[in-house]
């Protein structure tokens, strides 16, 4: 009876020991599948970090040039303010050149008459 009991506890103990070793061997592939997993979003976020720092440097492109357009708008509307004020001087300058011959020759006229 001894033996048999032995025996009976022996078998029962492999059982256990090769269940253990199963549910290991089983937890330790879903832990590397997890990790694997892991490891993918990981490397899609890295993807998606650079993607959105180069879609920063693009955007941070587009303002400098719109910053730039900017500027050159203003001075264009600056250059041309200018001209405007130079192009009255001349107007005022000729409409006093035409008043003044206009008296010279209403003068000239009286003389005549």
């Amino acid at each position: 009876m001894f033996s048999n009991r032995v025996i009976k506890l022996v078998a029962v103990l492999l059982l256990l020991v090769i269940s253990v070793t199963t549910v290991r061997a089983l937890t330790v592939n879903e832990l590397r599948t997890q990790q694997e997993d892991i490891n993918a979003q990981i490397d899609e976020l890295n993807n998606l970090v650079e993607q959105k720092k180069n879609e920063a440097v693009n955007l941070e492109n587009q303002v400098e040039i719109f910053d730039a357009k900017i500027k050159q708008l203003e001075l264009q509307i600056q250059q041309t303010e200018l001209e405007i004020e130079g192009l009255q001087i001349q107007i005022d300058d000729l409409t006093d050149e035409i008043a003044r011959k206009q008296r010279m020759l209403e003068y000239q006229k009286n003389i005549l008459d």
